[in-house]
């Protein structure tokens, strides 16, 4: 259930390709390489992989043969709270994504991730994209809410 060997394997694919100057694009590869070797990409990964397994489990209710409306409803409220809940708690991919780093970033703003070394500084701790994602979800209330 963790996605922290599949990004690892991820990044060293995008570094292994931008090491072969035979490939064309190789630049372009280092560079994602780059912004993905990073604390916050991690750590947003894991959040929308939360996020997403709600959306999932909405879409399959959508999918019934003859949906009625209470119960889409239903399903869609039951949803929303689910994902406002990840504003405030851990999901169970976040939960482990976070275990994967230590409580404060190092001096050196580096963490062994996987094999991998991460960029992990107090400018990207979970705490700080948290906030991000409240101030996005405040601003757009307007979509979150329904009636």
């Amino acid at each position: 259930m963790t996605l922290s060997r599949p990004l690892a394997a991820a990044i060293k694919c995008l570094y292994d390709g931008a090491a072969d100057r035979n490939i064309s694009g190789h630049a372009v590869l280092h560079g994602d390489a780059k912004q993905m070797s990073t604390y916050k990409f991690v750590m947003v990964t894991h959040i929308l992989a939360d996020a997403n397994g709600l959306v999932a489990i909405l879409s399959k209710l959508m999918q019934k043969e003859t949906p009625t409306y209470p119960q889409m409803r239903q399903a869609v409220v039951s949803t929303m709270v689910a994902l406002k809940s990840l504003l405030v708690h851990d999901g169970p991919y976040t939960t482990l994504g976070r275990q994967q780093f230590p409580d404060e970033p190092p001096v050196c703003g580096i963490t062994d991730f996987c094999g991998r070394e991460i960029k992990d500084t107090a400018s990207e701790s979970t705490a700080s994209e948290r906030a991000k994602f409240v101030a996005a979800a405040r601003t757009s209330s307007r979509v979150l809410s329904i009636s």
